[in-house]
C-alpha cells in the first residue's frame, strides 16, 4: 500500500450496545474520544441491538457492548 493510500484509509468503528446502560454510555464516550484523536480518519456507528436486532445478528454479536473495526479506503487521485 502506498503512503497516499494509507493516508486515505479511514476506520469505521461499529459499536453494538443494548439500551442506555452505564456500560453503553461509557463505551460510547471512550470510542468518541478515540475517534477525536484519529481526526477525520474515523467514523463511529452506534447500533442499539434492542432497536435493530437484525444488524447484531448479521454481524454475529453475542454480547454488548461490542466494537467491530472495519477499514474503508477512499479513492485518492
Amino acid at each position: 500500500m502506498t503512503d497516499a493510500a494509507h493516508d486515505a484509509a479511514t476506520y469505521v468503528l461499529k459499536l453494538y450496545i443494548a439500551g442506555q446502560s452505564v456500560r453503553s454510555q461509557r463505551a460510547m464516550a471512550n470510542l468518541r474520544d478515540i475517534c477525536d484523536r484519529l481526526d477525520q480518519r474515523c467514523e463511529l456507528i452506534i447500533v442499539d441491538v434492542l432497536e435493530r436486532p437484525q444488524l447484531a445478528e448479521d454481524d454475529r454479536i453475542l454480547a454488548t457492548p461490542t466494537v467491530i473495526r472495519q477499514r474503508r479506503y477512499r479513492c485518492v487521485a
